[in-house]
């Protein structure tokens, strides 16, 4: 039987990428099919990390929603001073001590390329708990947070 080896992606971005992209980005909780991320203090201590990262210009979030056992993110990066590890290996390093989230490694990425593909991606990402039977109407899911519930 052959052995499967993972690819480690390099996360890294073409010099015609401009600076201040928006990404949509997946980060998974290790252990899949468990709440671990959608309590009210480690949902808190979620927020309270990304408007930290907010505030130190790391990146700008458009869209955050954490569910269960994943969240995700519409940010845009400050990739002309940091490259995409650098502003999310840190962040979930933070949240593994303080709450001790246990993350998956590594995390998926995809630069948004377009205004429809961004419309698409936040209609997505607002219907996740309805798709996944926590909510009936994704206006009523806890841990859905706008651009506008983040300072600069």
């Amino acid at each position: 039987m052959e052995s499967f080896e993972r690819i480690r992606l390099k996360h890294g971005i073409p010099s015609w990428v401009e600076d201040g992209a928006t990404y949509f980005i997946t980060i998974n909780a290790a252990a899949r099919r468990t709440n671990q991320l959608a309590r009210p203090a480690t949902a808190e201590a979620i927020k309270q990390a990304i408007q930290v990262y907010t505030e130190s210009s790391k990146w700008y979030p458009k869209l955050a929603v954490v569910m269960p056992d994943h969240l995700h993110l519409l940010v845009s990066l400050n990739t002309a001073q940091f490259s995409i590890s650098q502003i999310i290996s840190p962040w979930k390093s933070y949240l593994k001590k303080s709450q001790d989230i246990q993350w998956q490694e590594g995390f998926f990425e995809h630069r948004i390329r377009d205004r429809a593909s961004l419309e698409g991606k936040e209609d997505y990402l607002r219907m996740n708990p309805v798709r996944a039977d926590l909510v009936k109407i994704a206006t009523d899911w806890p841990y859905t947070w706008s651009e506008s519930e983040f300072q600069r």
